[in-house]
């Protein structure tokens, strides 16, 4: 597909079905199934200029402060937790192929996008290695979700978890530092993996989920549910004692990973709605989504 090449013209009942797909996961639970996330996602350009999402309906590229948003794929296809490329130039996403959960690849310049991962198990959450040589993902090849490594020339694979329980959402820092999820009895746990050695961030016995790295290092944001009924945006100072502090309040916020305006701005999602907001004080401001279709 060549959207260079297409013309387009607005969607408005996909706009109003982006909301209603986060709405609806709330009515039930803010925190979405693994195998099937209702929940739109998505990632932030490395020049911090274009955000990309991904939802049932397909995947978008649109300007960082909202907007129309032109498709990179067919209407119609899944496509779920972009990441962008360290040069900006592809997005990395899951896709499901009859209930089986693949990664794919898409050049923003055009073309069709080509799988990375072809197998008899889920493929989720990837998001790229800071040389842009790798993508780091959750995969239940095992029996349970750990976190893995796919060198994209050669194909090779590496495990980088085998902690018992089930990992989620791995983000990588431009260090190379991995911060994930990881639950286990009803306990829910943040760790961190550098260099190698793991160390435990926080523990909780709720949710803690979708880590996403502050540029620069230093600082996570997370969702953290203390109740069915509620969930909230909040950031972790990782200090030499690990420090939360909340960031929302009376919003539902969805569990799926924050992108980076700034090193003090983010978007995040709530109650089916995409926000900005401020690290400090400050109220959120809307994202506004408007596809495009041919």
């Amino acid at each position: 597909m060549n959207p260079g090449n297409v013309k387009f013209r607005i969607a408005p009942a996909l706009a109003l079905a982006a909301c209603l797909i986060g709405c609806a996961a709330f009515s039930q639970a803010p925190v979405d199934s693994r195998e099937n996330p209702t929940s739109p996602s998505f990632a932030i350009s490395p020049d911090r200029e274009q955000l990309a999402l991904g939802n049932d309906s397909g995947l978008w590229i649109m300007s960082a402060g909202g907007g129309t948003a032109r498709p990179l794929l067919p209407v119609g296809a899944t496509a779920h937790n972009p990441g962008f490329s360290p040069d900006g130039t592809r997005l990395v996403y899951q896709s499901r192929q009859s209930e089986q959960w693949d990664l794919w690849i898409v050049e923003l310049a055009g073309g069709d996008a080509q799988p990375i991962t072809r197998t008899d198990y889920h493929e989720v959450e990837p998001v790229f290695w800071p040389d842009g040589h790798s993508v780091v993902f959750a995969s239940d090849r095992t029996g349970t979700y750990d976190i893995w490594e796919l060198h994209l020339s050669s194909g090779a694979l590496r495990r980088l978890t085998g902690r018992s329980g089930t990992a989620y959402f791995p983000s990588v820092s431009e260090h190379g530092d991995v911060v994930y999820a990881n639950e286990l009895d009803g306990r829910w746990s943040l760790y961190l993996l550098r260099t190698g050695v793991t160390t435990l961030l926080a523990r909780r016995t709720h949710p803690l989920q979708a880590p996403s790295w502050r540029p620069g290092g230093g600082l996570v944001v997370l969702t953290e549910q203390p109740s069915p009924a509620q969930s909230k945006l909040v950031m972790l100072l990782l200090d030499a004692q690990p420090l939360f502090k909340d960031l929302s309040r009376g919003e539902r916020v969805e569990a799926t990973p924050a992108a980076w305006l700034s090193g003090e701005e983010l978007v995040y999602a709530a109650s089916g709605l995409l926000w900005s907001r401020p690290l400090g004080s400050g109220p959120p401001r809307s994202v506004p989504f408007i596809p495009l279709v041919p």
